[in-house]
């Protein structure tokens, strides 16, 4: 757990808890958690967008509707 830590420490700003005693040895003991530091941000990311997706699909889906209703009555007149 201790080298899951110290790899997040090294590569992200998500705050983790303190390492009183770290040892130069120590960084060479995270090589094998980083994967799984880059599967524990790509799950943050990808839980952002779906996020992101829920809440302003239906915004950007209206102002869509909005701008070809525009459009299309301009070019009726025209």
């Amino acid at each position: 757990m201790r080298d899951l830590f110290l790899a997040l420490m090294f590569y992200t700003r998500i705050p983790t808890p303190k390492i009183s005693n770290f040892q130069p040895e120590d960084s060479n003991k995270t090589l094998r958690c980083y994967s799984l530091v880059g599967w524990i941000i790509g799950l943050i990311y990808w839980l952002a967008f779906l996020t992101g997706n829920w809440l302003f699909n239906s915004a950007v889906r209206m102002i869509n509707e909005m701008e070809s209703f525009k459009s299309a009555s301009v070019t009726k007149y025209f």
